[in-house]
């Protein structure tokens, strides 16, 4: 099967409402970082599942370096000027954390909040920090 961008958002906006939380089950529990290994293995992107998963619930500014530099194959820097369709979005907290969502059409980013308690879709309305455009997606047909 040929994955599609459609697929894709498909894939992540069945997610919506899964309550925060550890881990990555649909429908159960999620992270942020858990929301992008879900839907990472449930699109059989088995690099991008593996690494995320590492994290309980946000990323560390020197593992969100790590990440980057481990999958710098896969994952490349975007201008977070310039936000793009499933763009990985990653977004300095005020605990000096990560968080990560996925850009999805229009602007929207489907992400885990901690504050809504659930998996939520909403405009994205604030500057992220850095944007990784993952290549294998990128390339994908809508």
């Amino acid at each position: 099967m040929i994955n599609t961008k459609t697929d894709m958002i498909n894939e992540a906006l069945s997610w919506y409402g899964t309550p925060f939380g550890p881990g990555a089950i649909k429908g159960k529990s999620c992270s942020c970082t858990g929301l992008l290994a879900g839907i990472a293995r449930n699109m059989g992107l088995e690099r991008l599942t593996k690494e995320f998963s590492k994290y309980e619930y946000h990323v560390k500014p020197e593992d969100a370096r790590m990440l980057i530099l481990k999958l710098r194959d896969i994952l490349q820097l975007g201008d977070p000027n310039n936000i793009g369709l499933l763009d990985v979005i990653v977004v300095k907290t005020k605990h000096n954390w990560h968080h990560v969502g996925l850009v999805l059409r229009n602007n929207n980013v489907i992400e885990s909040s901690e504050k809504h308690k659930r998996v939520i879709y909403s405009r994205l309305n604030y500057k992220p920090s850095l944007i990784l455009k993952v290549q294998e997606i990128q390339n994908w047909p809508d």
